[in-house]
């Protein structure tokens, strides 16, 4: 019994792959090729040229929110703080 469950097990498993290896033949078969005909390389050195002609303003930045700061440090005053999972390989005396 289990002799012919392992024989038709096999089998499935053969004509299974022989089938899905037909379908993607087909399917790869009936793809069209990309059309590049219409498709201009680009123009990296004006590219380059534009990234450096249009840099943003760094020292624009808004100043920071008080009230925001207060708040931050408050809540990391109040957080409890973790134990280090690290394993001491000396005690200090």
């Amino acid at each position: 019994m289990v002799r012919r469950f392992r024989k038709l097990a096999k089998t499935f498993a053969i004509i299974g792959s022989v089938a899905a290896l037909v379908e993607t033949a087909i399917v790869f078969g009936t793809l069209a090729e990309p059309d590049f005909a219409n498709m201009q390389p680009p123009d990296v050195n004006d590219q380059e040229h534009q990234d450096t002609a249009t840099m943003p303003n760094y020292r624009a930045i808004p100043p920071r929110d008080p009230l925001l700061c207060a708040r931050t440090a408050e809540l990391a005053a109040s957080a409890p703080r973790k134990r280090s999972r690290l394993i001491p390989l000396w005690k200090n005396s």
